[in-house]
């Protein structure tokens, strides 16, 4: 066999990392490496991770992914070729090289696009083909040529990815109705793949299970990366954690009050909503702002426990959608959690509303708090991320979720209550009567103290509206 060799080379003084082709060689031509990619375009790609970092370096982290894939490449015995979308050629080369083998994607959804690229290599002289993205920070050489080395006797290999898809998969032949009513981007892309191979008698290979870098979750596990993938990458301090059902009327004023009050350091700052199912436009309204926006059942304690797993700040804070924080809330968050003795703390709380029987509640609501560390779940809670999963975050309690954790926290150290306050909707006191909601707080506080169902607490509340 003929030997040849890639010739490129690509610097970037940001990363401070030098790309080579000079260690890639092509011993056996007849084996094709196909990565898929994207040009990185800010705004076009790693979208979902654009809440969290940005448009402009979520691009910068798919560059460096695509990048980390190719250098580590180096020295492997099989031909490569990038199929790209988005960009041009040209784009490509002037990032990548001139000597690699770049081709542009077909139209289609995922499944079209990765049975074409098998057609056309496996028809033009490859014997064996292995298709990998560039998603997935712990693909390695090894692990490719495992993949190849598995087309010995097996007519698929497979890598499944931690989501239910997988990162890499290698044939020796075309097989179209692989790629044929798959659910691409769902949790059981490769259940169904495997599906379809067992029903056309395919012999399977499973590689080792990776972890994609695609959702802001799955930042955390790489922030101590060696190659420093993240290095210069600011994620989020904080993360603030939205409950909505029906919330259209007050999540906007919400969202856009977060953002004026966090001011200059609202870039270090991450919103999450977790909608309960809502029948209005609620997340419609959290989209537009360009929120997160997770789903499930409803109930506040189980939203906001989704939304604590699904959060990347090191510090949480829980708001309800009809509450403004104060200015500069972030350095007073950070300042609060910085003595030694503080585990968690809220904000005083102020009804968005005049009148003299408002100002009286705000002042025995505070008082309250300050006396018996007992903050409402509507001042706005924080603590550490590392805090609540010790504490195993919420209990699926239809009632009182918040003041459950509040005791379990006090076990661990002081809650301190800050003098800037929280604007909250006076809309319960209004539908309800002040008097009348204020005796059904207490009678809710008195029936915990003494036991009784939060279940039964729940029936009680919520059918006396």
């Amino acid at each position: 066999m003929t030997r040849a060799g890639f010739l490129w080379r690509f610097t970037d003084t940001r990363l401070g990392i030098t790309l080579s082709s000079r260690g890639f060689t092509t011993m056996c031509p007849t084996q094709r490496l196909v990565l898929f990619t994207r040009y990185p375009t800010p705004g076009a790609t790693k979208t979902r991770l654009i809440p969290v970092l940005g448009a402009r370096v979520a691009a910068e982290l798919h560059r460096r992914l695509a990048e980390r894939f190719l250098r580590r490449m180096c020295g492997v015995d099989f031909q490569i070729e990038v199929w790209f979308s988005g960009g041009s050629v040209q784009a490509m080369e002037e990032w990548l090289g001139r000597d690699l083998v770049l081709r542009s994607q077909p139209e289609g959804d995922l499944g079209n696009r990765m049975r074409r690229a098998f057609e056309e290599t496996l028809g033009s002289g490859a014997e064996r083909t292995v298709l990998a993205g560039s998603d997935i920070p712990g693909i390695d050489g090894e692990t490719v040529r495992d993949a190849f080395g598995a087309l010995d006797d097996h007519d698929l290999v497979l890598g499944p990815a931690e989501d239910g898809g997988y990162y890499l998969i290698g044939m020796r032949k075309p097989c179209p109705s692989l790629f044929e009513g798959v659910e691409w981007g769902g949790e059981r892309v490769l259940d169904q793949t495997l599906e379809i191979a067992k029903d056309l008698g395919l012999r399977v290979r499973l590689l080792r299970t990776l972890a994609d870098l695609d959702r802001p979750r799955d930042l955390e596990r790489w922030r101590e990366d060696p190659e420093g993938l993240l290095a210069g990458i600011g994620l989020p301090a904080l993360s603030v954690i939205v409950p909505t059902l029906n919330e259209e009327a007050s999540l906007g004023g919400t969202l856009d009050a977060l953002k004026v009050a966090g001011g200059k350091d609202f870039e270090s700052v991450e919103i999450v909503v977790v909608d309960g199912g809502s029948r209005d436009r609620t997340v419609e309204i959290a989209k537009s702002r360009g929120t997160q926006v997770f789903e499930c059942p409803p109930g506040r304690g189980r939203q906001m426990d989704l939304g604590a797993r699904e959060a990347v700040g090191d510090i949480l804070l829980f708001l309800h959608a009809d509450s403004i924080p104060p200015r500069c809330y972030l350095p007073l968050i950070l300042q609060a959690l910085d003595r030694p003795d503080v585990v968690a703390g809220a904000f005083s709380l102020r009804i968005d509303s005049a009148g003299f029987a408002y100002r009286l509640i705000d002042g025995v609501t505070n008082w309250r708090a300050r006396f018996l560390r007992s903050p409402y779940g509507d001042q706005g809670l924080f603590l550490k991320a590392s805090v609540f999963k010790d504490l195993g975050g919420f209990r699926d309690l239809p009632i009182l979720e918040d003041f459950d954790l509040v005791r379990r926290l006090r076990r661990r150290g002081r809650i301190c209550i800050l003098p800037e306050a929280v604007c909250a909707s006076p809309r319960r006191w209004v539908k309800r009567g002040l008097l009348r909601t204020w005796l059904m707080n207490q009678t809710m506080l008195a029936g915990y103290y003494m036991g009784v169902s939060p279940v039964r607490l729940s029936q009680f509340y919520y059918g006396t509206k």
